[in-house]
């Protein structure tokens, strides 16, 4: 049901990426602003009933666990599935008390996802996650052809490339920093397989590729710590799960203080960097949301945080959150939300470096990847079916069905060690 769940939200992912106006939006975002989206029917058809579909996989997913467990419910994922719950009810409060309201069924999404992950069978992560590849298979190589079929929509003109390369591939993820992520995804995922066949290096290129063209500087960048933290953890004189959970909360330390610098030593960094350091226009986004948080510190705007209304308010079309996971959990929920955020980076960093060994550090690079993407993006907000919700419930998923790899190399070692 798992396995079912993921497709669901990808398929329905790659069909809305397809039918949606990307096109027109980047070439006239104020026009963009007043466009009503839900005059593309089918669109619309797809987004129904691939929620509805969403919706139906949970419920049986969850009655068929019921069942399974006999209200005897499991100790693993407990802790994973209590943060996670943990992690969405302040937006949830909020949207109750806050003066700006923003209830809505969409904020269940992904505490929904949430108890059915907990309660399904636990299975062997290895098989379940052969079983995904194809999915993440099929955006990589469906953008790979979109390049010759319809050049003009799969990619824009890029000015700003950092490589040469004058292109940006979107290929069918809505923005390329999605696919860039995707790619990523599906290269840290892919290091939990056990054959190295000649089509498992040839998946790799093709991920690459994408990465490359897709030109995400924070998918880069995630790309980099994850393969430096590796080889620091390898070559560390502690344990690996001790060297892990260091270096990982080093980063959140790390990516805190760029983010202060960034909003508050603007100065000191252009004269460091003899740049302005905008990223893109997010600083400004970033103090908006700070201003608006402080009109309620304690449960903060409410989940109609950067919605239409709100961005029109300040004339920017393109954020629909606040490209750093940080200040829009605490614009959007307040202080109550953004302990509950931190608490969730512990918990994460804690099991991807439980399970480092087991999953070839495949739990803890996805962790990494999450960490950094939170940097410049909301990855846990997840109030849509899109590929930001596909990247989280990966992570979800793999993190609580690692225990069962640990279970079973524990067992080896003990056989072996009699």
């Amino acid at each position: 049901m798992i396995v079912i769940l993921v497709y669901i939200i990808g398929i329905r992912t790659f069909l809305v990426n397809i039918l949606s106006p990307r096109t027109f939006a980047l070439a006239n975002p104020d026009l963009y602003m007043g466009m009503d989206v839900t005059e593309n029917a089918l669109l619309v058809s797809i987004g129904q009933f691939g929620t509805s579909f969403f919706w139906l996989a949970c419920l049986i997913g969850i009655v068929f666990g019921v069942y399974h467990w006999r209200l005897n419910l499991p100790r693993r994922g407990v802790l994973i599935t209590m943060a996670g719950l943990f992690l969405y009810v302040p937006v949830v409060l909020s949207s109750f008390v806050s003066e700006n309201g923003g209830f809505s069924y969409k904020l269940f999404f992904f505490p929904l996802l949430i108890i059915t992950v907990y309660l399904s069978p636990r299975f062997d992560l290895i098989q379940g996650v052969k079983k995904i590849s194809p999915l993440f298979l099929g955006f990589i190589y469906a953008s790979l052809i979109s390049i010759f079929l319809n050049p003009t929509w799969a990619y824009s003109i890029y000015s700003d490339s950092l490589i040469g390369i004058p292109i940006r591939l979107f290929g069918v993820a809505e923005h390329p920093n999605s696919l860039g992520y995707l790619a990523l995804f599906y290269l840290v995922l892919a290091r939990l397989s056990t054959k190295k066949t000649f089509w498992w290096y040839v998946h790799q290129i093709a991920a690459m590729i994408v990465l490359i063209l897709a030109q995400s500087k924070t998918a880069w960048a995630a790309l980099i710590f994850w393969l430096i933290l590796e080889w620091l953890i390898k070559n560390a004189s502690m344990s690996r799960q001790g060297t892990a959970r260091v270096l990982s909360a080093a980063l959140v330390f790390a990516l805190l203080a760029a983010m202060y610098l960034l909003l508050y030593q603007q100065d000191f960094m252009s004269s460091v960097t003899n740049y302005n350091i905008t990223l893109t226009g997010r600083t400004s986004v970033w103090r908006i949301t700070l201003d608006t948080w402080l009109q309620d510190p304690i449960l903060g705007h409410g989940p109609t945080l950067w919605n239409l209304d709100f961005r029109q308010q300040y004339y920017i079309s393109w954020a629909g959150q606040a490209h750093n996971q940080f200040l829009h959990t605490l614009g959007e929920s307040g202080l109550i939300g953004v302990f509950g955020l931190l608490f969730y980076f512990l918990v994460l960093i804690y099991l991807g470096s439980r399970y480092v060994d087991v999953t070839n550090f495949s739990s803890l690079g996805l962790v990494i990847i999450i960490l950094v993407r939170s940097f410049t993006e909301s990855p846990f907000r997840n109030y849509y079916l899109d590929g930001s919700f596909l990247f989280h419930a990966i992570l979800f998923i793999v993190l609580v069905h690692s225990e069962s790899l640990l279970e079973s190399s524990t067992k080896g070692l003990q056989i072996n060690s009699t």
